[in-house]
């Protein structure tokens, strides 16, 4: 005779309403641990966006989590010499120890980053999708990336950062990047 599985209760602990309108659905809710966000990204310097992620599990216990995303930028960033550097700035942990860390996305001058190596042409296992931006209607070439099990806390808080070295034609112009955030053991009344 098999037991009825509970299903997990995502529904204990309610965001704070951060603007008029419908209540927002419960933080456990897996549907809240992710987000889209565009950024104007400058002709030089530096830019960070505003904060896309920020998700806690109900206990106090650090654990893994995994996150998946797509970056779309316009066509021509996406060249080698393009002069910019996308990375995730995540802020991690547990109580109170947190640790900052950069995770790049792509870097062109050094052929580095996720959304690089995870890219088909250089044996990863993601194709380029041409997109337009939700915003402005633009032509972007989104890619995929996946950092699995890659964090670790009780807390994770994430924002992009954008670095442009040199003056290129295609700016400035929007970047849009969606993230999804899971914990291990998701179910487990966290």
């Amino acid at each position: 005779m098999s037991q009825r599985v509970p299903p997990p209760d995502w529904d204990r602990y309610v965001m704070p309403q951060q603007q008029p309108g419908p209540a927002l659905p419960p933080v456990g809710d897996p549907t809240r641990w992710g987000a889209q966000l565009d950024t104007l990204i400058p002709a030089t310097g530096l830019q960070q966006s505003s904060q896309i992620l920020a998700a806690s599990t109900n206990d106090a216990y650090s654990r893994s989590w995994s996150l998946i995303g797509t970056l779309s930028l316009h066509p021509d960033l996406w060249a080698a010499g393009a002069g910019i550097i996308v990375s995730l700035e995540i802020t991690q942990g547990v109580g109170q120890t947190h640790i900052t860390q950069r995770l790049c996305l792509f870097d062109p001058s050094v052929a580095a980053g996720l959304c690089y190596t995870q890219y088909v042409p250089n044996g990863g296992p993601y194709e380029s999708i041409p997109s337009a931006s939700p915003t402005t209607g633009a032509t972007l070439l989104t890619r995929s990336f996946a950092a699995v099990g890659a964090l670790v806390g009780q807390s994770i808080n994430i924002r992009a950062r954008y670095v442009v070295a040199a003056v290129f034609p295609a700016l400035p112009e929007i970047s849009n990047l969606a993230l999804l955030l899971t914990p291990y053991a998701a179910g487990e009344k966290l």
